[in-house]
């Protein structure tokens, strides 16, 4: 490690980039799991989309049963959407598409899932890994109910980092866990699958950052291909095991109307007892429009000191779940430890 009393410590920031479909010379997979969502409440299944008896498909999700479409480009009865009319929402309260055969038809999103999440007893997520807030924890939908997970890689089920040395495993056991402190503490946490569907960048394209590393490439909930970059370029002040659980806790409650809040003015978007989420306003890369966000420390900065302990660059439109992923890494990666 280095002598932070003669280097600055690194601090890394993630980039993340936005595209509507796979840049040129990517490979992609096509042979993966779908995610479903309702043509009313765009709410993602946590059952099958199925007819069950009926002459259309549905399922059930969190705000009751709905409308899906058993695969892309078709509506709830299987008849195949028009290329120039496909599964939108038109102005109106529910998707829908225009038919080839003629009129319209009922549709839900259906997406290729990038990860597939696992509970703390090894059963496959139905749907997403959500935060509980009130409890503090993740959670799942499963074939026959619902169980604890994982929001990310080597995290408990509560978001506390694994011990570096000790990932998360089932190692002999029907449950997953890892540890969690050198002096064995431990806990429960959900894997992550790498069956992922994913594009991998064969070459960098223009709109990638120059001099940034590739962290991942997956795509979003709306089929938007997004890379992580890091860009270990920048101070970053000293945290400790507390402060990094009380920026989790605080990463955790950033969700999509805190995101909705974000404007081109610089501000604080929420805070806890010792920090905070800054928006630092708008900057500009490749002529897009990006969100510059950082964890600040609540304190006075001294000269020649830094009191940001993780810092995310997004564009415009970034979903909250992918910023707190971004935010998690750079909290995890970037020093200060």
């Amino acid at each position: 490690m280095m002598n932070q009393r003669r280097l600055p410590p690194l601090f890394l920031t993630v980039i993340l980039c936005l595209s509507p479909w796979p840049t040129s010379g990517d490979t992609c997979t096509d042979d993966c799991p779908l995610k479903h969502y309702t043509s009313d409440h765009d709410e993602q299944c946590y059952d099958g989309c199925e007819e069950r008896g009926y002459d259309y498909h549905w399922c059930h999700s969190t705000k009751g049963w709905g409308y899906c479409s058993p695969r892309k480009d078709v509506d709830d009865k299987g008849n195949a959407c028009d290329e120039d009319y496909p599964c939108d929402k038109y102005g109106g309260d529910y998707y829908s598409c225009r038919l080839e055969k003629g009129g319209w038809g009922r549709c839900g999103r259906v997406e290729s899932k990038t990860m597939i999440h696992q509970t703390i007893k090894l059963k496959d997520c139905t749907d997403d890994c959500q935060y509980h807030e009130s409890g503090k924890y993740f959670w799942c939908h499963t074939e026959d109910g619902w169980d604890y997970c994982s929001s990310n890689p080597d995290h408990t089920y509560k978001d506390v980092t694994c011990r570096p040395n000790h990932k998360c495993g089932a190692y002999g056991q029907t449950y997953s866990w890892c540890y969690t402190t050198d002096n064995n503490d431990w806990d429960y946490c959900g894997l992550i699958s790498t069956r992922e569907c994913k594009c991998s960048p064969q070459h960098r394209t223009k709109r990638a950052p120059p001099d940034e590393q590739m962290i991942e490439s997956r795509e979003d909930k709306y089929g938007r291909q997004i890379t992580f970059y890091d860009d270990s370029d920048k101070g970053i002040g000293n945290s400790n095991k507390d402060l990094r659980e009380e920026a989790r806790d605080l990463i955790n409650e950033w969700t999509d109307d805190k995101v909705a809040l974000l404007g081109d003015k610089a501000g604080t978007v929420i805070k806890s007892k010792n920090l905070r989420i800054d928006n630092q306003g708008k900057i500009n890369r490749d002529e897009k429009e990006y969100h510059n966000l950082q964890i600040q420390i609540n304190k006075p900065r001294k000269p020649g000191e830094s009191t940001t302990i993780a810092q995310i660059t997004a564009p415009f439109g970034t979903l909250a779940e992918d910023m707190r992923w971004a935010f998690d890494y750079s909290l995890t990666h970037g020093g200060g430890r």
